[in-house]
């Protein structure tokens, strides 16, 4: 969930399977609202001015992975959708640096016998696009590891880090010259045990020293 940073009073809340956005009165504390999103949403983020809302589509679990993976933008202001933009592969997290920035986390699948698999057990390294906040062009991506599930930044925008559930990792991103920078490992388990008991790495939140 975000809310509304010009005054705290509206929240965004994506609800996985489900297929809307519920949009929140925070100082009521009622629904006032819902924004369509037929397969789903993943973890969605706001723009630091507070006007635009990102949300993944579809959502990762269920029977939507097949959907066609995209990013929409909803204007804070009148909750509608105001613009789309389509990827080739599946988006887990979202988030925005303070500076505007979109990051977008991937996740690949493994191919066996020449088809993907889909299973969020075994997947291939993800990455991250790195989009204009705006415009939705893109400026670049990195590649991190397997199955990114959440992504913060530094207050100034320069260093990101995403957490790869599957590898139990954190992987370190230059946001300037677009490099994957640093690799820290958190749960990374036990490779050859059965992959559904390893939690791995999942939320992240920032503090600034």
């Amino acid at each position: 969930m975000v809310c509304d940073e010009s005054d705290g009073t509206k929240g965004y809340s994506s609800n996985k399977e489900a297929p809307f956005i519920s949009v929140l009165d925070t100082h009521n504390k009622e629904l006032i609202g819902k924004v369509s999103m037929p397969y789903g949403s993943e973890e969605l983020a706001i723009s630091p001015k507070g006007n635009r809302v990102y949300i993944p589509s579809p959502c990762l679990l269920g029977d939507y992975k097949e959907e066609q993976p995209t990013l929409s933008i909803i204007n804070t202001e009148t909750d509608k959708i105001i613009k789309t933009k389509s990827f080739s592969d599946l988006i887990t997290p979202v988030h925005v640096t303070n500076d505007g920035k979109v990051l977008v986390g991937h996740t690949r699948f493994q191919n066996k016998n020449g088809e993907r698999t889909r299973s969020m057990f075994s997947p291939a390294p993800g990455y991250v696009s790195i989009l204009d906040g705006e415009s939705l062009n893109m400026l670049g991506t990195i590649e991190v590891d397997l199955l990114p599930i959440t992504m913060r930044s530094s207050t100034d925008g320069t260093v990101g880090y995403v957490s790869n559930l599957r590898s139990g990792t954190i992987s370190v991103l230059d946001l300037v010259n677009y490099k994957n920078v640093h690799t820290i490992e958190v749960d990374p388990g036990d490779r050859n045990a059965d992959p559904s008991v390893n939690q791995g790495a999942h939320g992240i939140a920032y503090i600034e020293r």
